[in-house]
């Protein structure tokens, strides 16, 4: 399905330090303002993203701010307790 003119494609975030995630989505032309963090216990380095919504390549619509972007970030304080 071909995209439409506002819409860009999700990227890849998935395993990328969140700050990385950040300037991919920018270069995407996806304002990072939309991000909804959520942390989630997992055993990867914590600050990773291991979740993504919308799923990559997905179609973001550009002009529509009220579309978030998703990412549960891992956290490791409680693992191995």
């Amino acid at each position: 399905k071909a995209l439409a003119s506002r819409e860009a494609p999700m990227p890849t975030l998935e395993g990328y330090p969140l700050r990385k995630a950040r300037k991919i989505l920018a270069l995407s032309g996806i304002d990072p303002a939309r991000l909804r963090l959520k942390m989630h216990e997992h055993p990867l380095e914590r600050g990773t993203v291991v979740k993504q919504r919308p799923k990559p390549g997905a179609g973001v619509d550009l002009e529509d701010e009220g579309q978030k972007v998703e990412l549960t970030i891992s956290d490791r304080s409680v693992v191995g307790y």
